[in-house]
């Protein structure tokens, strides 16, 4: 098996948000300013289950560093299980997962952990790494440059990262636009009332792109084939006809759902039914 980039996350990733986010200088510094108060009031104190988590972190941790990968993965589905959700965890799983040739929940837990850490390079390697070590090699069309550039804002921030920068900016709209209608020298009115409307045109940018990736969310259900094969029908049931054999690590859409059967439809669009039990969702809702 091919070696995976970085075993762990061995920083606290339980008490905090990552430290690791990068958005733009825009936001970062508009963010300090506007919003430092109300992160600082809202931020919560480290909860007793965050500690008790923090502690089979460093069990995990270690458990994977001596190579007992089994152990290591049952650590952090316990730290997953007492509610706590965040991306380097995930990412450690998909590692355990991974060393242990769990391929599909490895695939599973990096494609979790890339919605909330979309521009973190490990989790991206490794998820593309796994994905070529999968039987079903699916060519995935590419949208057009302009499309993609439109969409990059939703693509590579997650929504708390996306709302926070809209509450920002709609807060910096507000405060310019004020100033701007009730200063008195004329000369500075028109450069606030210009600042009023790049920011206005910022936000309407971001708040698009928050509603794009929220609605995505919502309406788009992905999941991941968790047995070695699984044959897709015509039909919810074994009597209809096999449309194609979907292998273990493939990642599908989820079109529709009956009597313990889903729809599903490969990047392709190739689609047939599978029962429920032989995928799991990558969102859980």
């Amino acid at each position: 098996m091919e070696q995976i980039r970085r075993g762990i996350r061995t920083n606290n990733v339980l008490a905090t948000a990552s430290s690791r986010t990068a958005v733009s200088s825009i936001a970062l510094v508009t963010t300090a300013v506007l919003a430092a108060g109300i992160l600082i009031l809202s931020m919560p104190e480290k909860s007793p289950a965050q500690s008790a988590a923090t502690g089979l972190l460093e069990q995990a941790n270690q458990a994977y560093e001596e190579g007992r990968y089994q152990e290591a993965g049952r650590l952090y589905e316990d730290i997953l299980d007492s509610g706590v959700r965040h991306g380097a965890v995930l990412y450690n799983l998909g590692n355990a997962y991974f060393k242990t040739e769990r391929l599909g929940e490895a695939i599973l837990a990096y494609e979790r952990a890339q919605q909330l850490l979309p521009r973190d390079e490990d989790v991206a390697a490794n998820l593309q790494l796994a994905r070529e070590l999968t039987v079903d090699k699916i060519v995935r069309e590419e949208s057009p440059l302009l499309i993609r550039w439109i969409t990059s804002p939703a693509r590579n921030l997650n929504v708390n990262e996306l709302t926070w920068i809209s509450f920002t900016l709609y807060l910096l709209t507000a405060m310019l636009a004020v100033i701007g209608i009730w200063i008195r020298l004329e000369r500075w009115r028109k450069k606030i009332l210009v600042s009023a409307l790049i920011t206005g045109i910022l936000l309407v940018m971001a708040g698009g792109s928050l509603a794009g990736k929220m609605y995505w969310q919502k309406t788009v259900t992905r999941a991941v084939i968790l047995v070695p094969a699984v044959d897709a029908r015509s039909g919810p049931g074994e009597d209809y006809t096999k449309i194609f054999t979907a292998h273990e690590g493939t990642t599908v859409r989820i079109r529709q759902q009956r009597e313990g059967w889903r729809l599903i439809a490969l990047p392709n669009g190739l689609g047939g039914w599978i029962p429920d039990h032989t995928a799991e969702l990558i969102s859980r809702r």
